[in-house]
């Protein structure tokens, strides 16, 4: 155990080791096979990844890591070289995962550390929960970074948030003509708050590269955006659908609205 501004860490050699709340370092790099999910016992957890590897046995079609609904994780790394959660190499494109799944009333805060090499519709996906972005990568995976998405069917879920203070959002390609927001898709009532950090390089098959938003009749997707970068996205436009041609750094569909300052 070490101590670190009156916080004490705790290294562990696989996630099993997590066995309540507390402050978890990893001590090697981790392989686990299944989803590993927060529960009533373990509801919030800090893990510094201290410059690992947790990879991901992806050839599955479940989350990696689950959020379920008042649970926090927040992720850090404080090695000298970036800590990854990383989707294992080779595995097959029939199994469509996220690193991150965060339910309802979940929240998930990343301050460090990269997100890399899944194949899934996203890398991150809010569904109904919190995404706080401080510091870290959501980098070079064969799909979304972050997924916002909001209940169409159910008006008392709540509404997903994803704040965006630091961090970069880079690489990520999302293919197929009627597919949208390379960088960060919100669907449905849901929210983006953007105050700094960078969404860059990404590429949607369809519209939004760096960005899409849509909402529905029973609420907006709405961005706010005050600083940070959006730059060097793309969109190949290519679209069957005509209102989805466009935006290579942000595409605003059907009910949708952005707020710059």
């Amino acid at each position: 155990e070490n101590t670190i501004a009156n916080t004490t860490w705790t290294g562990i050699n696989s996630l099993a080791a997590i066995q309540s709340s507390g402050n978890y370092y990893l001590l090697n790099d981790v392989t686990i096979d299944d989803t590993w999910a927060l529960s009533q016992t373990i509801s919030n957890v800090s893990l510094c990844l201290n410059g690992h590897k947790l990879i991901i046995n992806a050839n599955y079609n479940r989350p990696c890591i689950s959020i379920p609904g008042h649970r926090t994780l927040t992720l850090t790394d404080c090695g000298q070289t970036a800590g990854q959660i990383v989707a294992q190499d080779g595995y097959s494109e029939s199994y469509r995962n996220y690193a991150i799944k965060i339910d309802a009333g979940g929240t998930f805060n990343m301050y460090g550390g990269e997100i890399t090499g899944f194949k899934a519709d996203a890398a991150v996906h809010n569904y109904a929960g919190k995404f706080n972005l401080f510091g870290g990568k959501i980098t070079h995976n064969d799909a979304c970074g972050v997924h916002v998405l909001g209940d169409y069917q159910n008006r008392t879920t709540p509404m997903p948030v994803f704040n965006m203070f630091g961090g970069e959002i880079s690489y990520n390609t999302i293919n197929g003509s009627d597919v949208n927001g390379g960088g960060v898709l919100l669907q449905y009532k849901s929210k983006f708050n953007m105050s700094g950090g960078s969404i860059k390089n990404n590429t949607a098959g369809g519209s939004g590269g760096g960005i899409a938003a849509y909402g529905n009749s029973d609420g907006d997707a709405t961005l706010t955006i005050s600083g940070g970068e959006i730059s060097g996205n793309r969109a190949s436009c290519s679209s069957t659908q005509k209102d989805d041609q466009g935006g290579g750094g942000i595409y605003l569909g059907a009910c949708s609205n952005l707020t710059l300052s």
